[in-house]
């Protein structure tokens, strides 16, 4: 019944693509690099990103929305004669990451003199930088997280005869992956993921409603908690609200 379910579905799509290498990171940058130079600069750092994931959200025992996102960030910082200039954009195109460097490099012009402005000095830069394990992408698919918000959803409903609804359960994967590179000559990666399970249960005894939620969350999906046990979390929680009274004012 439950696979049955996930042919009905609303899509809201955003710009959703395969994620950049990090090659394409690095030669974005690289432009900013190089055309700073060529403007005058002393010093320039720059960071350029890429992200993409999915999530799933079940309500009423169906498949409410699924939403694919992908984003893209570039920031450049100028360092002139002790000023400072910085300027983002997220269109990754050659002219428009040149005319977001010339903006910071504008900006340096503009604002004021700090003799402690500028970059920590080269032999400072990190010559092994520690993997710090961040990277854990989830082999999950659009279909296998319907399936799982389904069941999160259902498992609250079943916890207790007084869950009368849920305002829905989610699924959510998302990676991202980031280069800093700056005119010391240091390039640094930074490649990470997020996964979410999340479910809101609400339930109603003698008129009255209360509402709560559970939710595990984790860069490994490994480390998540069952989808089925946030489900019912979330109902006993919510169950647990039910009959709340006031008490007599007391003496501490």
């Amino acid at each position: 019944m439950i696979e049955s379910c996930i042919d009905d579905v609303k899509i809201s799509q955003r710009n959703f693509s395969i994620n950049m290498n990090n090659k394409i990171l690095e030669t974005s940058i690289d432009i900013a690099l190089e055309h700073a130079n060529k403007l005058g600069a002393d010093q320039t750092e720059a960071s350029c990103s890429n992200g993409k994931g999915f999530s799933v959200q079940a309500q009423n025992k169906s498949i409410e929305t699924i939403e694919h996102y992908s984003s893209s960030a570039f920031s450049v910082t100028v360092y002139a004669n002790q000023s400072i200039g910085s300027a983002t954009t997220n269109d990754l195109s050659q002219n428009a990451l040149v005319t977001t460097t010339e903006k910071a490099f504008s900006l340096a012009n503009l604002t004021a003199r700090d003799q402690f402005n500028g970059l920590a000095d080269s032999n400072l830069m990190a010559q092994k930088p520690m993997d710090l394990k961040l990277y854990h992408p989830w082999e999950l698919n659009v279909n296998q997280a319907q399936i799982m918000s389904l069941e999160c959803e259902q498992a609250a409903l079943d916890a207790d005869s007084k869950v009368e609804n849920t305002e829905g359960a989610n699924v959510a994967t998302y990676e991202n992956r980031t280069v800093y590179a700056n005119s010391h000559g240091f390039v640094g990666l930074k490649e990470s993921t997020g996964h979410t399970i999340s479910c809101t249960a609400i339930a109603e005894e003698n008129g009255s409603m209360e509402m709560d939620y559970d939710y595990t969350t984790a860069m490994n999906a490994e480390d998540l908690l069952n989808h089925k046990e946030i489900g019912k979390k979330a109902g006993l929680k919510a169950c647990a609200h039910l009959g709340a009274r006031k008490i007599k004012t007391q003496k501490a």
